[in-house]
C-alpha cells in the first residue's frame, strides 16, 4: 500500500516515508477521492497503533485478531489497486496490469 501511494504521488520508492508523512506532504494533500479517507483511517488505526503501542502489549497476546488482519489485508489491496489502476503500469512484456 505504501509503495502504491508512493507511485501515485511520484515519490521515489526507496524514500523512507510513512503513509502518514506521504499523506501530509504537499502532493499527498492533493489526493482526493475515495482512497484518502480509508488511508487516513488505516494509518491511525493500524499503522500507528502497531508501531507505537508496544508497551501495552502482553507478550502472549496479539494486537489484532485474525478477522482484523483479513479485513486490513483486503482493504489495503483494494485501496492500492485503486491508487495504481490509472497509472498505466505494464508487465515486463508490455501488457497493462489493469484492463
Amino acid at each position: 500500500l505504501e509503495n502504491s501511494l508512493k507511485r501515485w504521488l511520484g515519490t521515489d520508492e526507496n524514500e523512507r516515508s510513512s503513509i502518514g508523512q506521504l499523506l501530509d506532504s504537499p502532493q499527498g494533500r492533493l489526493l482526493d477521492g475515495p482512497a484518502r479517507k480509508p488511508l487516513i483511517i488505516l494509518n491511525r488505526a493500524v499503522y500507528n497503533r502497531a508501531k507505537h503501542t508496544i508497551e501495552d502489549i502482553d507478550y502472549d497476546s496479539h494486537m489484532f485478531s485474525v478477522a482484523d488482519a483479513i479485513a486490513i489485508y483486503l482493504s489495503c489491496r483494494v485501496i492500492g489497486a485503486e491508487l495504481i489502476c490509472n497509472l498505466g503500469l505494464k508487465t515486463k512484456h508490455g501488457v497493462p496490469i489493469f484492463q
